[in-house]
């Protein structure tokens, strides 16, 4: 005769098996997803569409660069400059003529002692 096992050991086997695979989804899911942005509701309130001359003005009357002051902040920023790649000098070196490179044989009175 064989043992059956009973169906409610089945199912307690099947619930926890669940529940540990729910517990192990629910870590996974905390933990990759991106916290919520917090937006302050200055930026989240809705933009006006009338024409606002006061700002405006308040826009005209703000910090203004000259031409003379850019080009010193552009000048006075370190720049990097190429390093000059040294050239190969080509030595010349003197080659000997027809008449030096051949040996003449010496005279028999340069001969004597």
């Amino acid at each position: 005769m064989k043992n059956k096992t009973p169906s409610v050991v089945i199912i307690a086997v099947l619930t926890v098996i669940t529940i540990i695979t729910w517990i192990f989804y629910e870590v996974y899911q905390t933990l990759t997803t991106p916290p919520p942005l917090e937006v302050s509701q200055e930026i989240l309130a809705p933009i006006t569409p009338a024409f606002d001359s006061q700002s405006l003005g308040r826009l005209q009357e703000s910090v203004f660069f000259e031409d003379e002051q850019i080009t010193t902040l552009t000048l006075s920023l370190p720049t990097t400059t190429p390093t000059p790649l040294s050239t190969p000098t080509q030595v010349i070196t003197p080659t000997p003529s027809e008449e030096e490179a051949t040996p003449t044989p010496a005279s028999a009175e340069e001969q004597t002692p």
